[in-house]
Parts: C-alpha cells; structure tokens; sequence
C-alpha cells in the first residue's frame, strides 16, 4: 500500500484500541491518530451528508416528476372535456338543422298537398259547372223546342 494508507491503518489500529498495533505506532505516527481518525471521521460525515442531500434531491425531483404528470393529466383531462362538450354542442346543432329542414320538408309537403287539394276542388268545380251549363243549355233547348211545339 501507500505510504498515505499507514496513517489510517495506524490510526484505525488505535481507535479500535487493537493489540496488533502494541499500543505505538510502528512508523512513529502516533500523535497524528486522532488527527487522522477525525479526517476520516469527517469524510465518512462529509459521504452521508451528500448521500443524504443526494437522496433528498432525488426524492424532490421524483415529487417534480410526479406534480407535472398530474398536471399533464389533468390538462388532459381539461382537453378531453372541451373536446366532448365542443362534440355535443356539434351534435346538439346538427340535430336543431336536421329538425329545421324535416319541418321545412313537412311544411312544403303540406303545402304541396294543399295545393293539389285545391286544384282537384278547382277541377271539380269546373267540371260541375260545365254539367250546370250543359244542364242548363239542354233546358233551354227543351223549352225552346216546347215552345215552337
């Protein structure tokens, strides 16, 4: 190993309070132990506060993630609506015209049936008349024919 990894064996062997390490420092490094167990001590510090802030940061962008798909779903949603109410009031319309033109078809049907009610009334009373005129000729007729009799 490095010279570097001797301080933290030292100091880790101190620590511990291990017999491997007799109670001195084999490289004469003993009055740093507990500088060097406070660095580690600090880095091991340093490691769980960014961990944490790491996991807070991974848990606020999962809480982000999850706000804009609700949002997205709800937009969706929003659009949907519009979408299905846009379709009724199309629907609604279409239908208020298919009623205007089957009234409009039934008045001119009415219409139409009215006016051959009157021509066949108008033909009728021609030809009623016609047979009161022929009647009323062949009267005449008779009445002359009577009368030079």
């Amino acid at each position: 190993t490095g010279s570097g990894s001797r301080y933290y064996l030292d100091a880790a062997a101190a620590a511990s309070g291990s017999s491997l390490s007799g109670g001195f420092s084999l490289f004469g490094r003993k009055e740093e132990a507990p500088a060097v167990v406070s660095t580690v001590d600090q880095a091991a510090e340093d490691r769980a506060k960014k961990a944490a802030e790491a996991k807070k940061q991974a848990e606020e962008a999962r809480a982000q993630r999850l706000a804009e798909a609700q949002a997205k779903k709800e937009a969706l949603a929003q659009a949907k609506a519009e979408q299905a109410a846009e379709a009724k009031r199309a629907a609604e319309q279409r239908a208020a015209e298919a009623q205007s033109k089957k009234e409009a078809a039934a008045a001119e049907a009415q219409a139409k049936r009215e006016e051959a009610q009157a021509k066949r009334e108008a033909a009728a009373a021609e030809v009623q008349a016609k047979r009161e005129a022929a009647a009323a000729e062949a009267q005449a007729k008779r009445e002359a024919a009577a009368a030079e009799a």
